[in-house]
């Protein structure tokens, strides 16, 4: 099926106006913080404008260009969630219903969990339990099955339904439920049911035995030094090209494409997490992350990896989406710089400047300490009027996982406070990322929220 639509002529001159612009940015940005390759594609109501910069590795690699392939990281949980709603239309797949309607044999450690847990919980972040669970099961068909057999060693971090905490492991079991609806290994029902419909031929799986070439290898900062990861970030997940995921972003800018009906389109960028009374820094539709930019919503998702960093932004309202793809645990840095340019650069919207709030060192001192989960250790400390956040990552995890030995130290995140207890960081790898503390009954601070909520430790 195709994603043709009609090209607007206005905005088809604006994207060719602002060209050259756009290689300038991203050139000098790359550059400026050693990314060896970028590849960004632009479309707007149907015009499409694509730059290349760099290459797949600096040690004697290919240069970067249309048919380059980046690993997508988490941007592919909304390929995940788009899948379940072609279910869901087919009658095959109920959003409200328990997961283990589809998964009876589905153990948690919570046991009423187990039972109430529906497959919404999976796709809006809410299951509550540990999102960064990862057992070491493979990477062979049943691999899967396996993970939710492990599963029941999770912790139930929060009550289900209660807030958002980015759950990776939730993907995890929403992809086992497809395979047990269709009876296929996930990546086979992926491929025969949305991307050969979709005639995405340049999204593949790649896996360290099976790398779609030219593929952009992962770098990572070692001090002043570039390293190359090779395939140590690769492990299963889709890599694609710019081209080919603007064919994605336009099928969700546009009517369905025979495939799903609008308003099932619609339906996923409606939000479903609650609003709660702390501050969250997510909310989601069904597998798009939401926000608003100057009174106009954004649906998007970002993927990060050891080695690369991806982002997908839409606008539906004025038919623009943004694909970002780096091979660079630092990409962010760009990514964040590019999104902020397109946006005020195509569509004239820009966020209104952050009002900081000024406190006094025992007033800031009311949110220093150790926030815990799972994934790891959050220490905030003052200096002077920042905050400074520092994540060290659980060791049994990453053990568990397979990823002591190649995942680097998570750089600091220097932040500052805004209204109802949220933050902005405010430099570094991170910056412009949003958090916010979270509050018991009582009112006093007993979480914070980095996408992924840590509990204070007290």
């Amino acid at each position: 099926m195709g994603t043709a639509q009609h090209v607007d002529a206005q905005a088809a001159r604006l994207l060719l106006e602002r060209h050259a612009e756009l290689q300038e940015l991203v050139s000098s940005r790359a550059s400026d913080l050693g990314i060896p390759g970028v590849a960004v594609g632009v479309t707007l109501r149907g015009a499409e404008d694509i730059v290349y910069h760099g290459v797949t590795t600096p040690d004697g690699g290919d240069e970067i260009g249309p048919t380059t392939r980046f690993p997508l990281g988490s941007t592919d949980k909304t390929f995940t969630a788009t899948l379940i709603m072609r279910l869901v239309e087919q009658g095959r797949v109920d959003i409200s219903a328990p997961v283990r309607r589809y998964l009876p044999e589905l153990r948690l450690r919570d046991p009423a969990v187990a039972e109430q847990v529906t497959v919404l919980h999976l796709l809006n972040h809410t299951s509550g339990w540990a999102g960064d669970f990862a057992p070491d099961t493979g990477d062979s068909d049943d691999h899967l099955a396996r993970f939710v057999e492990r599963l029941v060693d999770a912790e139930q971090e929060a009550p289900l339904g209660a807030r958002v905490s980015y759950s990776n492991s939730a993907f995890s079991v929403a992809m086992r439920v497809v395979e047990k609806v269709t009876r296929l290994p996930y990546r086979h029902a992926l491929q025969q049911i949305l991307l050969d419909p979709l005639g995405l031929v340049e999204h593949d799986f790649a896996t360290t035995e099976n790398v779609p070439q030219p593929f952009a290898l992962g770098h990572v900062r070692e001090g002043h030094n570039l390293r190359c990861i090779g395939l140590d970030d690769v492990a299963g997940g889709i890599a694609a090209t710019a081209r080919d995921q603007l064919r994605y972003a336009r099928f969700h800018l546009g009517d369905g494409s025979g495939l799903l009906r609008p308003e099932t389109l619609a339906q996923m960028r409606a939000r479903t997490t609650p609003d709660g009374d702390s501050a969250q820094t997510l909310a989601f539709g069904i597998g798009w992350m939401l926000r608003d930019l100057a009174g106009v919503q954004v649906i998007g998702h970002g993927g990060s990896n050891s080695g690369h960093q991806s982002a997908l932004e839409l606008v539906p309202e004025r038919g623009f989406a943004l694909v970002g793809l780096t091979n660079a645990r630092h990409g962010l840095e760009l990514l964040t710089d590019l999104k902020d340019w397109a946006f005020e650069t195509y569509l004239g919207l820009a966020p209104p400047p952050p009002e900081f709030i000024v406190l006094t060192p025992d007033e800031l001192a009311a949110y220093t300490g150790e926030y815990v989960s799972h994934t790891g250790i959050v220490h905030v400390a003052a200096d002077e009027d920042v905050l400074v956040a520092t994540l060290t990552l659980n060791p049994e995890m990453l053990a568990e996982a397979g990823e002591l030995e190649t995942t680097q130290p998570e750089p600091p995140l220097p932040f500052r406070l805004l209204a109802d207890d949220r933050f902005l960081v405010t430099s570094g790898q991170y910056k412009g990322l949003r958090g916010a503390f979270l509050r018991d009954l009582s009112g006093e601070i007993d979480g914070i929220d980095l996408g992924r909520v840590f509990t204070r430790r007290r």
